[in-house]
């Protein structure tokens, strides 16, 4: 099992936490009164491998004091269960929400960790009669654990997406009641929202679940990075020189995926500022 060293990352983060949040944010550490935005999600948001990830570059195009709130790992679970996380949204002007997956989720067929939303804790009895002949134990990550029961069988693998599906929209409607400011929501991925799911991040989503979740939002900003981004690969990110990070690399937004993300979203932001 991989653990992240901060002391053995490639780039600084100046990792830092807030109040009494358990979670680990990118740094610098800032002063938290009347931010203008608060930027929430998770290891894309935080700026994994980037050297400047998209919150600090719409913060710094704004003028405006903004905080970085994306965790690596983290999912929706992690941001509901922190309350200062949710305070220090509550205190900003507009929080931008990024669209995170859907597997990251605990359900009614398992759970994950509390803060690191990628890792699988443990089945369900539901989960347990669906796959009887699976042995739960050889799994960590939930993305390990969804292929192997999708090649276990394709019918209960359906039926698991459709749970993960309704938790993501009731998560989603959660968080989004909770934060008293405008919730810009940020869609950003190699494609734009379809009426079906496909292999790619953000997991599960579709477009029919992020028009369930966009009404209660004060906007949504859709982004597909272009091919000349998605051709760039991992060009210009900071990673150690293993198969592994070059591999969790590979995953993330590059910097220029970055800027595009940034350049998306801080008309939109602009406008609700007025």
């Amino acid at each position: 099992m991989h653990q992240v060293n901060w002391a053995e990352s490639a780039l600084d983060y100046r990792a830092c936490r807030y109040g009494s949040s358990r979670m680990l944010f990118r740094g610098p550490k800032k002063k938290l009164k009347d931010q203008g935005v608060a930027f929430l999600g998770g290891s894309e948001t935080f700026g994994k491998f980037v050297g400047s990830p998209y919150p600090e570059l719409v913060g710094d195009s704004l003028g405006e004091v903004s905080v970085n709130l994306g965790c690596h790992n983290a999912g929706l679970d992690a941001i509901l269960q922190d309350e200062q996380i949710v305070s220090i949204c509550n205190r900003s002007k507009i929080t931008v929400v990024q669209i995170m997956g859907a597997a990251n989720l605990s359900n009614s067929f398992y759970t994950v960790h509390p803060r690191r939303n990628d890792r699988f804790i443990q089945a369900s009895p539901m989960m347990e009669r669906l796959f009887p002949d699976v042995d739960f134990m050889e799994f960590n990550y939930t993305h390990h654990l969804l292929g192997k029961m999708k090649r276990v069988s394709p019918e209960g693998y359906q039926h698991l997406v459709r749970n993960l599906q309704e938790t993501w929209v009731v998560r989603m409607s959660q968080l989004i009641n909770r934060l008293q400011g405008k919730v810009i929501l940020a869609w950003f991925a190699n494609q734009l929202p379809t009426p079906q799911i496909t292999n790619q991040e953000p997991l599960f989503v579709t477009q029919r679940m992020l028009e369930r979740v966009k009404t209660k939002a004060a906007g949504c900003v859709e982004i597909a990075f272009s091919h000349e981004v998605t051709a760039l690969g991992t060009e210009g990110m900071h990673y150690l020189e293993h198969e592994h990070e070059h591999e969790a690399a590979k995953k993330l937004p590059n910097p220029i995926a970055h800027q595009e993300i940034a350049d998306a979203l801080l008309p939109v932001i602009q406008q609700h500022l007025r």
